[in-house]
């Protein structure tokens, strides 16, 4: 398998064992990302498409070309998907300090690019190290509802930094003994290309008139919660709103195992753990709101990481902000219902403080009952 077409996709190939005479097996003229597992002794192999399409399955020979069993055409699931309107995704590259890096835009399926309505755009970020997010894979998820939801209709942007992987040992180095720094200032990066349109250099973001540079979010989970939270600290005004799920807040309070594999020791690295760091809660107080959620039974990112934060920004008075926390609940909150309540907990954030699709109004939800109001009123 490689990323020789594209670092979003993935293809098969053959090639001689001094690396000569590389033959594509998979079609190269249709955009896929491509599985492969082989037989013990490699005469056939099952060859799984995941996407962009609808996924499908099937075994095929290394030594009979004629040779085909389809596994799964997943045609039940091609029928049912003809019942929804689902988003659109945008793929495409941004260049940031001579880094060519990819991004995905999932547009709502009604999409306006006229300019007349204003999308509020809602940035999904991993971004650790040798990670992809950016992939062309068939994906229904919690996006595809709030891009399809009518009453949000949210622009979604995934966008794969400086420090991930698959597109080139350059590009993945260069994260080394600082963690956050420069994944945080191509976050920052990425959100002022798409409120000015004019800094990018690809087709597609000239087109962007159609973002409500007001209603801009961040949000991740684990190491993506750590560089939501980096990015406000780090970047204040680029993202006006952000939510973090069990963040990393402090290298020092994960796992040595992990960490030191990229910022060394904190005796060898004293800077690099201080200024990855998330301590700057003044910075952060220029947010708009910004939410944090962790389970109290985390035992990968553990819960000291946001208690420690939540603790500086009480001592130095910052109140900008929410939190929630979900009882012996572990790192991907699934214990008593965890999984269903901490989504519902982020969208219902969502929609009170960063509203709907229509310019200059807020909804949410109150003991079912939908409720609004205009921007600058009632003490806004």
């Amino acid at each position: 398998m490689s990323t020789k077409k594209s670092p979003v996709e993935r293809h098969l190939y053959s090639i001689n064992l001094n690396g000569q005479n590389m033959v594509a097996l998979t079609d190269q003229n249709v955009d896929g990302y491509y599985g492969v597992s082989f037989s013990p002794l490699a005469q056939y192999y099952q060859l799984t498409y995941r996407g962009p399409d609808i996924p499908h399955q099937s075994v095929l020979s290394t030594w009979n070309s004629s040779f085909r069993l389809d596994l799964e055409d997943n045609q039940s699931l091609q029928e049912t998907l003809k019942k929804f309107d689902l988003p659109n995704s945008v793929y495409g590259t941004l260049k940031i300090d001579g880094y060519t890096l990819n991004y995905r835009e999932i547009r709502p399926p009604n999409f306006d690019d006229s300019g007349k309505t204003k999308y509020p755009v809602l940035f999904n970020c991993y971004g650790g190290p040798m990670s992809q997010t950016v992939e062309k894979r068939f994906l229904i998820d919690w996006h595809t509802w709030l891009t399809s939801e009518p009453r949000l209709e949210y622009v979604v942007v995934q966008f794969d930094g400086r420090g991930t992987g698959f597109m080139g040992r350059k590009t993945r180095v260069s994260v080394r003994g600082q963690l956050g720094v420069l994944e945080s200032a191509d976050q920052a990066a990425a959100a002022e290309y798409f409120t000015y349109p004019s800094l990018a250099n690809d087709r597609h973001w000239k087109q962007r008139n159609y973002v409500n540079p007001e209603k801009m979010a961040l949000w991740g989970w684990s190491f993506g919660g750590f560089l939501t939270l980096k990015t406000i600290e780090s970047h204040p005004g680029a993202f006006p709103y952000a939510m973090a799920v069990a963040p990393v807040t402090d290298w020092r309070f994960y796992d040595s195992i992990y960490t030191e594999r990229y910022m060394l020791t904190p005796h060898d690295n004293p800077f690099g753990y201080r200024n990855s760091a998330i301590v700057n809660t003044t910075a952060m107080s220029e947010a708009k709101r910004f939410f944090i959620a962790h389970g109290t039974g985390d035992d990968n990112v553990h819960i000291q990481n946001s208690l420690a934060l939540m603790d500086k920004l009480t001592e130095n008075g910052i109140v900008n902000w929410d939190s929630q926390v979900y009882t012996d609940d572990d790192h991907s909150i699934v214990f008593h219902n965890g999984h269903r309540a901490v989504y519902w907990r982020l969208a219902e954030w969502l929609e009170r403080w960063f509203g709907r699709k229509e310019p200059g109004t807020r909804t949410w939800r109150v003991d079912g009952e939908l409720l609004g109001y205009k921007e600058g009123v009632d003490g806004d």
